[in-house]
């Protein structure tokens, strides 16, 4: 718990602002006072009964009691909050909270955009969702510490301190013994309902994971008519929960019911003590009046301790995987003191294989001890069958892994002695799979431009909408969004969430127009015109070739038309090139591309004409 305390509070603390410091504190002073006032009470309302008692007029100490009553109650207004309002409604605390949720989202969201694409690929996106979202659960683990629990540490040992000057040594045995049993049973039965509601919390995340599953897969569902088979795991996964959540519930009800009888056994004892007292005269009943007001004031957080500690120990459950996230080891980060890769458009850039391997789980390789140069302003195309490294290439020189041996440099740099930043600045990618954003269609062609910006986000460069139209006439994509019919000035027609209102070839210029847009010294066409069709592949075939013109790049691709012209050729199989050269060089040679990459392919018809009859 402590750890936990020690790694969480400096992003908690408001450092950057003196005013919610200060309000902090105030909040923090209240929360002091209160036990001040908590003392006196009942010693004023004991007064206020032995005056009526005794016959004396009890006007001055119910003014007194009165007047801390009320400031009991506005310590209360001022240092709580509504219980079932979030935290942010505290009245005195709440901008401090406020500022502790911000600053813990969007750390924990900038850790997630810099964490590596392996830890992503090994994440599901609803699992990480909810990890992002555990946030609240800090601030409320925080409150519940400061104003829950450490009022409970300082009233207990008032309390007992009261209790032994004013009832004696025997009073103040029998409430130990009791403490001393409520609270051990208290911790030792809290700490194994815990790993209930651990389980609990997976069963929930699971649930949420599978919903996110299904509708981020909602066409394959459709295509395999499977929605009644995934409301099965649904209410299999709800049954579950449930089930698990009866559990726990239960498990908390009975600790408490073992914990009421622990204390009502310690009052029923006192009060016998005391009541013989008061008969003997050794005790006034005012006395007694201001015992079992002191008595509640201890029971009182003692029975918070259940119910504290389980909401002190499920935040930290819900808090566990946020702690981990902030504790992961980054697999790619800058090395100290690194270079900013800066390129000169007239010169070009220069890449460099030497003798790379790499593997995804350090068993199994993919690449090989691949060598290969791609001179200034060269084309180099790389082919081969499928798996045989060819997109992993792609992922390495953008950085997303670091190689297992060799090295990739770019105009003598090695790329892990230079700034992810300015590395991937430099280079344009046109994937394979094109994703977009469930923004407008400006907003997805535009974000080619982003690298525009500096690290706050900001620059005095702005993306113009005459550019964003270049882009997208380039790209063959610009009547495609002029003719939505929801299209407005400036093209905000939204292409929906992961591009769904466009077809894969029509993303896919989307991003091509991204590329254009961004500019880069270095390209790299990963299948870029595969989800083309005939006419617009030729419409921009024609403009990737102005692109490519004085630029380094790299082609992956099937198609001859997009690598025939490239200057080098290189045939990877099984993580290794097996042959190098021009596609004229190649077909004369009769290797493995003449043999198999470069043969027509057969078509379905064809193939269907084959069978035999």
């Amino acid at each position: 718990l402590f750890s936990r305390v020690k790694l969480l509070f400096p992003y908690l603390w408001p450092a950057k602002s003196l005013v919610l410091q200060i309000l902090a504190l105030i909040c923090f002073g209240l929360m002091l006072f209160r036990r001040y006032v908590n003392v006196l009470q009942p010693i004023l309302f004991g007064r206020v009964i032995s005056a009526l008692a005794n016959g004396r007029p009890p006007f001055v100490p119910i003014v007194l009691y009165v007047i801390f009553s009320f400031l009991q109650d506005s310590n209360t207004m001022l240092t709580n909050r509504c219980p079932i309002c979030p935290p942010s409604t505290h009245l005195t605390l709440g901008r401090a909270l406020q500022y502790s949720e911000r600053e813990m989202a969007l750390m924990s969201f900038d850790i997630l955009l810099n964490l590596s694409l392996s830890y992503h690929t090994r994440r599901r996106t609803g699992e990480l969702l909810r990890i992002l979202s555990r946030s609240e659960a800090i601030n409320d683990f925080f409150e519940l510490l400061l104003f829950s629990f450490v009022p409970i540490l300082i009233d207990l040992p008032v309390a007992f301190l009261v209790l032994w000057v004013r009832y004696g040594i025997t009073i103040v045995g029998v409430v130990t013994v009791v403490a001393v049993v409520y609270v051990t049973t208290s911790v030792t039965l809290a700490e194994s309902r815990t790993k209930l509601y651990r389980a609990l919390r997976d069963e929930s995340q699971f649930m949420h994971q599978l919903k996110s599953d299904v509708l981020f897969n909602y066409e394959t569902t459709k295509i395999f008519v499977s929605e009644n088979f995934e409301m099965k795991r649904l209410r299999d996964a709800m049954w579950k929960y449930q089930r698990g959540y009866f559990n726990v519930f239960n498990s908390w009800q009975s600790l408490s019911l073992l914990q009421n009888s622990i204390s009502a056994f310690g009052l029923l004892v006192c009060s016998f003590i005391l009541s013989r007292r008061v008969i003997e005269g050794e005790m006034d009943v005012g006395n007694y009046v201001a015992f079992v007001s002191y008595l509640n004031q201890l029971y009182s957080p003692l029975n918070q301790i259940s119910s504290l500690y389980r909401r002190v120990m499920n935040n930290a459950v819900d808090t566990e995987q946020l702690i981990e996230l902030l504790n992961e080891e980054r697999e790619i980060s800058d090395r100290p003191n690194p270079v900013e890769l800066k390129i000169d458009p007239s010169e070009g850039a220069e890449i460099e294989f030497k003798d790379v391997t790499f593997s995804y789980d350090k068993k199994v390789p993919v690449l090989k001890g691949v060598s290969f140069k791609v001179g200034r302003g060269q084309s180099v195309a790389l082919v081969g069958p499928s798996g045989g490294g060819k997109s992993t290439i792609t992922k390495l020189i953008y950085r997303f892994y670091d190689v297992s041996s060799g090295s990739i440099s770019i105009n003598g740099h090695d790329i892990r002695d230079l700034t992810q930043r300015s590395l991937r600045a430099s280079i344009g990618l046109v994937p394979q799979e094109s994703v977009l954003f469930n923004s407008s269609a400006r907003m997805n062609i535009a974000y080619g431009g982003i690298n525009r910006l500096d690290l706050d986000g900001r620059g005095s460069e702005r993306i113009t909408m005459d550019e964003v139209v270049e882009a997208a006439k380039a790209a063959a994509i610009h009547d495609k969004i002029m003719s939505f019919p929801d299209v407005s000035p400036g093209r905000r027609t939204r292409v929906r969430e992961r591009g769904q209102r466009l077809s894969g070839g029509e993303k896919q210029r989307v991003s091509i127009a991204r590329t254009i847009l961004k500019d880069p010294p270095i390209l790299v066409l990963d299948e870029a015109t595969s989800a083309l069709d005939t006419f617009n592949e030729r419409l921009i075939q024609n403009r990737l070739r102005e692109l490519l013109q004085g630029r380094t790049s790299i082609i992956i691709a099937h198609r001859l038309s997009t690598i025939v012209d490239c200057d080098v050729i290189h045939v990877l199989k099984d993580g290794l090139i097996v042959e190098s050269g021009s596609h004229n060089e190649l077909i004369a040679r009769g290797g493995v591309y003449a043999g198999e990459l470069a043969r027509p392919p057969v078509s379905f018809s064809r193939a269907c004409s084959a069978q035999p009859e």
